[in-house]
């Protein structure tokens, strides 16, 4: 069997690595996606795909979150998360989150999980918008609503740019790092931190580990579920990948410069490990304090399972992160 057919990890499960993740890598495979352009099809996978993260997200709202309330800015559905024991001086901060889902799939009510530990580890309120899906709204659509909110939010609800940090993971990362690109282009103030969770910041299968760590990743392969959801996204014009408010590492490095202080967390098995290196390399070159955090043994979005004990210290290094570059009290 050739490897990019391969739906099961052909590697071994290293002792190196927590109890816990040892007993994913040995339960999980990669699932093959279903045909995006078919939108009765991805509203089912998409609704699919909430059933199954929902009651780890509910978990997470239940045990680090307060209260939650739900909002529109910039004509755009956000929902906004108090974090337990935030501290009255943190309520002009704000974390931003921009989920994943490969552009296709994924819902703030659903994906809690993701972002609830850190904002509470941090002490920070966390904000997630709902972005135009891709069978519905090709791009521009996410980038939009993107620019609408954090527009919004520099503005009319006076948050200052400075005190606002931007977390995406997976395409919420590649989302993330095109509105910051978006957000210079159009001067407006940038953000105080990026914080990036395996980002897949090129929709093209380009990057040594798309390729040598294809059935090595137990989430992700390019042709079997990234490939349709990127066409998706372009709504099938493959020439778009290439755009930089698309695909971000495909901007030159000087795009760059005057990015706010970046963490870049990868798992060593993540195929999009070296889309991180890349961009962490690019962001460097041009002066930006960006820190690539390289996890062993790691799989995309890890820091989502929040019962491996990676996971956990993942949280941590964000909270960390975030009170340093928001001047948290904690």
């Amino acid at each position: 069997m050739a490897p990019a057919d391969a739906l099961y990890p052909i590697c071994f499960v290293t002792n190196t690595i927590s109890a816990q993740a040892q007993t994913f890598l040995r339960d999980r495979h990669v699932q093959p996606g279903v045909s995006w352009a078919d939108k009765a099809a991805g509203r089912l996978a998409a609704a699919a795909f909430n059933t199954a993260t929902g009651p780890s997200s509910a978990a997470a709202a239940a045990q680090f979150l307060q209260d939650i309330r739900n909002e529109t800015m910039g004509g755009v559905p956000v929902t906004i998360g108090t974090p337990r024991g935030m501290k009255q001086q943190n309520a002009d901060k704000m974390l931003i989150y921009v989920h994943g889902g490969a552009y296709v799939k994924g819902s703030c009510y659903h994906l809690w999980h993701v972002t609830a530990m850190a904002a509470q580890l941090a002490g920070v309120q966390v904000l997630c918008f709902e972005y135009r899906l891709a069978f519905d709204a090709p791009f521009p659509a996410a980038l939009d609503d993107a620019l609408a909110v954090y527009k919004d939010l520099i503005s009319s609800n006076h948050y200052k740019a400075q005190n606002i940090v931007l977390i995406g993971d997976s395409a919420g990362g590649g989302l993330a790092l095109a509105l910051v690109l978006k957000a210079k282009q159009q001067q407006l103030p940038l953000p105080g931190a990026l914080l990036l969770l395996s980002p897949w910041a090129d929709l093209t299968q380009s990057g040594d580990t798309q390729t040598t760590l294809t059935a090595v990743d137990p989430i992700l392969q390019y042709t079997l579920n990234l490939a349709q959801p990127a066409l998706t996204y372009v709504n099938g014009n493959p020439a778009l990948l290439l755009d930089p408010l698309v695909s971000p590492l495909k901007a030159a490095a000087e795009a760059f410069k005057g990015f706010p202080p970046t963490l870049i967390q990868i798992g060593l098995r993540d195929s999009l490990l070296s889309l991180a290196t890349i961009l962490h390399r690019k962001l460097t070159s041009v002066g930006v304090a960006s820190v690539l955090s390289p996890w062993e043994g790691m799989w995309h979005v890890f820091q989502a399972s929040l019962d491996v004990p990676e996971a956990q210290e993942a949280q941590r290094e964000l909270a960390k992160f975030l009170v340093k570059h928001l001047e948290l009290e904690v």
